[in-house]
């Protein structure tokens, strides 16, 4: 059996009220019907509730009566003209003639649009309540109240002593239209169909957000941008002016906001804004969400971010060249937010640099890469790799912000670029290289490096680009079972303490993802032949070890296997889609 999640029920006030009513006879009244948002959530109806969570509206009923089929249950009505709205209904109360919340019900989330939003509708909101002392509800509305459903009008037509039927006592109308009035004059009424020249929000779906402090770069979770419109503090932002659209799930406000705002984000736009959806001349360019619709074709998903080799010079119009080059941000939104990912953590303010912690890896950072956040001025690097999930900046933030929401350059801002620009890789003359990080340990490179007995800082290095928080690294001087620790410019520090100090050369095993490295040429070896002179004839002779002559025999060093070279290569342009 499936749960009841949306009912009415009367409170513990409405409870005693009731019981008075069918014990000493006296009417039961009521007269006003609430309704609420639940401040962002549907309400489970509480009996001792006093008032609705978050009341937008409070007006008179349109409509009290007993449910034919059920002698104790009490129908009550509130219609809502039109002009109202602007705000979504999830709970509603009902108050009797002395102000007191007597039955409290939720409902589904409802939004009820105002004219001044582009769409607007009357709104029926009806309460049905079990009650004991039905025969002392008074059954009677508000005659002011201009605004009756068509149902409504009916049954009161039927219940009155006459002859004629209703149809005959209120003729015309169509089915979905109601009785409404055009002017204040006696029996000035038409029937009316509320829907005709409206705009229908289908799927409307809404999302609420707290915004960090300094926050103005917003990720959607469940609606996206199109059609969306956002409110902060109940007013709606303007588009354009307030916050900008990014893509189909971020949005960039105009300015921050104090930690803990909360943001409503509902899409209750009119969605049907495309003409002729899926016209096969525009390739799926005409749909909101290509990558959804392309897996539901069951296509290749979406190629943004794949490196791949073209065979001429002529780089295709869906991809770049991967050259090193700085591209602009707005121009390929996709493929700048795959090369220079947002990355959450905590900014704490500190006066050597901002450090940014709870990251959720560092192992493709280097020093020296930028990151970004609305705390930190331009031009803000990488200074130092702490742990795996902490680095230091180079500058101070302007404020500590927890949950903040930066971005990482992983190949930075490109050649010749700058703020409003990311880098993509430079590939030319390069092989592809799987990844190994050190598991398998493949990949091992040595590096000149400077040590000091009992330190675990290291010196000497040329660059610590392709160096990673963890990786394990071995040479003369040691301890077994090393890794580097931390990174900065100047070099790194060790997991233990060297063992003995100067230079060495270290061998670290495994890479980081995107660095670029040499592999040397492999020890090996090559036959000795010995040629013996005869008869006075010349030869090679070698000195042996305590100063003599090897002799009378010469020594010729003959190739091993063949020619020594490397394989054949072909060139092809690197390109990456974006």
């Amino acid at each position: 059996m499936m749960a009841q999640n949306f009912y009415c029920t009367l409170t513990e006030i409405g409870e005693a009220k009731d019981a008075k009513a069918k014990a000493l006879g006296v009417p039961f009244r009521f007269a006003e019907m609430g309704v609420g948002d639940g401040n962002g959530t549907v309400p489970v109806p509480d009996k001792k509730r006093t008032k609705l969570l978050n009341e937008v509206r409070r007006a008179p009923l349109n409509q009290v009566s007993l449910d034919p089929k059920n002698g104790n249950q009490v129908i009550v009505e509130q219609v809502i003209p039109e002009n109202v709205g602007g705000w979504w209904i999830r709970e509603q109360g009902l108050y009797d003639e002395d102000g007191d919340l007597v039955a409290i019900g939720n409902c589904p989330p409802t939004y009820k649009p105002q004219m001044s939003e582009g769409s607007g509708k009357t709104q029926v909101i009806r309460m049905v309540i079990v009650v004991t002392s039905a025969a002392t509800v008074e059954l009677k509305i508000d005659p002011s109240v201009v605004l009756a459903t068509r149902s409504y009008l009916e049954s009161y037509a039927a219940q009155k002593v006459h002859t004629h039927h209703p149809a005959e006592v209120i003729p015309g109308g169509l089915v979905g239209q109601i009785l409404r009035k055009k002017s204040n004059g006696s029996g000035d009424v038409e029937w009316a169909d509320l829907t005709d020249g409206v705009k229908i929000n289908v799927n409307t779906v809404e999302e609420s957000i707290t915004l960090a402090a300094g926050q103005t770069v917003v990720d959607l979770a469940k609606v996206t941008t199109n059609g969306v419109v956002v409110y902060i503090g109940g007013a709606r932002l303007d588009k354009g002016l307030d916050y900008v659209v990014n893509s189909q799930s971020r949005i960039t406000l105009a300015k921050p906001y104090p930690n803990g705002t909360r943001m409503a984000v509902a899409q209750n736009e009119t969605a049907g804004t495309v003409v002729n959806p899926l016209d096969s001349s525009k390739n799926l360019a005409d749909v909101a969400d290509v990558p959804t619709a392309r897996k539901n074709l069951g296509a290749a998903p979406a190629l943004t971010g794949v490196p791949m080799k073209w065979p001429t010079l002529d780089c295709p119009a869906w991809a770049l060249v991967r050259d090193g080059s700085a591209y602009p941000r707005a121009s390929y939104p996709a493929l700048f937010d795959i090369l220079a990912p947002v990355r959450a953590g905590t900014i704490t303010q500190s006066a050597n640099g901002a450090i940014v912690s709870g990251l959720s890896r560092t192992s493709d950072l280097w020093v020296g890469m930028p990151y970004e956040h609305a705390t930190l001025p331009a031009g803000t690097t990488i200074k130092s790799i702490d742990s795996t999930n902490q680095v230091t900046l180079t500058n101070n933030a302007t404020a500590s912000t927890g949950n903040a929401l930066g971005r990482f350059f992983l190949h930075g801002y490109g050649n010749g670029g700058g703020a409003a620009t990311f880098g993509i890789m430079d590939d030319r003359g390069l092989f592809d290289r799987s990844l190994d990080q050190g598991s398998r340990a493949y990949e091992k490179s040595v590096i000149d490096a400077v040590l000091v007995a009992g330190s675990v800082s290291v010196t000497g290095l040329s660059s610590t680009r392709g160096l990673f928080v963890g990786q394990p690294v071995a040479g003369t001087g040691l301890q077994a079972n090393t890794t580097i620790a931390s990174i900065s410019a100047a070099g790194i520090t060790l997991s233990l303490p060297a063992a003995s100090g100067g230079a060495t050369a270290l061998t670290v095993t495994g890479g980081q993802i995107g660095c670029e490295r040499e592999d040397s040429l492999k020890s090996h070896s090559h036959n000795l032949q010995s040629n013996t002179s005869v008869g006075g004839g010349t030869g090679w002779y070698f000195q042996n070890g305590s100063g003599g002559f090897v002799g009378p025999s010469a020594g010729l060093v003959l190739p091993a296997g063949a020619a020594e070279t490397r394989p054949r290569n072909r060139n092809y342009l690197p390109i990456i889609a974006y």
